[in-house]
């Protein structure tokens, strides 16, 4: 992208807090151990999955030394996994692909330890996949769009047919259903984990448990968490279909812009869009899945053009009213 397009691209930037100054934001920025601010007049955050709350770490890890495990989050050196035995502990795709990937690199046996008590066969968001879909979505009453992202979520996600495929290629892959972790903890350089199912010993264990949507856990927002909407502040689902982690999301205009919880107590949130997987609840997966990514950079740019063209009416109109270009020369005719 830096090649093709052309645009200034810096890399190990640490965002670590939004302010708001005279109408601007201020950026509290760190690299290579500095720390510097920048103002700018709009803000996106295109940050991926662990946008909103993080890589979601079990209370069982918590005082485990980092050095006894990875989250899938993470840049996970495989080749050091080599003759190790590893764990993995989570059923979608990024816990079987890494499950697949240790094996493929000479691990000498991986543990997959699933809470469920049987493995997901669908992802119904695979059915949510089509252009009417990712357009329509952010369109929805709230009941309707909290309907959609419950069922996808409360029914599961199953990995994909290849990434199991590559685990069933290994007789030293062990798959354990029903096998939530109780207890964790370092001994001797090794991990012990505790389940209902009976100890289990790793030199190594990689967490593929997903990510939290908290915003107080998300550090350039602790000056105004409790500020932002969400969607727990705007609707109360009827109890078949509660499901808490949905409130939690932000709850989002129209153009990925962050709102305020009270109206007129935090003007600034609407300079703030995100484009990331918090956007989900509110507009479908256009900003972090592959397949809806276009739509959702289109209605990002549309929301900044309008956004960028309204805060400089007055200067557009006076440049309308000046305008003084002549069409016609007056030599383009002759009088009778």
């Amino acid at each position: 992208y830096r090649h093709v397009l052309d645009i200034p691209t810096e890399n190990k930037f640490e965002l670590r807090r939004i302010e708001s100054e005279g109408g601007l934001l201020r950026l509290h920025l760190e690299a290579s151990g500095k720390s510097f601010a920048v103002l700018t007049r709009r803000l996106v955050l295109a940050t991926g999955r662990a946008a909103f709350g993080g890589a979601r770490l079990p209370s069982a890890f918590k005082n485990l030394p980092n050095t006894a495990y990875a989250h899938t989050e993470d840049a996970i050196d495989f080749g050091r996994l080599k003759d190790k035995r590893v764990i993995v502990i989570g059923g979608a795709a990024s816990a079987v692909d890494a499950a697949a990937e240790a094996l493929e690199t000479g691990a000498k046996e991986v543990h997959l330890l699933m809470r469920a008590r049987t493995i997901p066969r669908l992802n119904k968001f695979k059915s949510s996949v089509y252009p009417g879909f990712f357009r329509g979505f952010n369109y929805l009453n709230d009941e309707t769009r909290w309907r959609f992202l419950q069922h996808g979520f409360a029914t599961k996600i199953a990995a994909p047919r290849a990434s199991m495929l590559r685990l069933k290629a290994f007789e030293n892959f062990h798959l354990h259903l029903g096998c939530p972790v109780e207890a964790a903890r370092s001994r001797d350089e090794k991990v012990e984990l505790t389940t209902p199912n009976g100890t289990y010993e790793a030199d190594f264990v990689i967490l593929g448990t997903g990510y939290a949507i908290n915003i107080v856990d998300q550090q350039e927002f602790s000056a105004f968490a409790d500020q932002v909407l969400l969607w727990q502040d705007r609707y109360r689902p009827p109890e078949d279909i509660e499901y808490p982690e949905l409130g939690r999301f932000p709850y989002l205009g129209a153009g990925f812009e962050l709102l305020e919880k009270q109206p007129g107590s935090a003007p600034f949130l609407s300079q703030i869009h995100l484009f990331n997987a918090a956007t989900t609840m509110t507009h479908a997966a256009v900003s972090s899945d592959i397949p809806g990514v276009n739509i959702g950079a289109e209605r990002l740019i549309n929301a900044l053009v309008v956004k960028f063209f309204n805060d400089a009416k007055s200067e557009h109109l006076a440049d309308f009213y000046e305008y003084s270009d002549p069409e016609l020369l007056g030599d383009e005719w002759n009088e009778t």
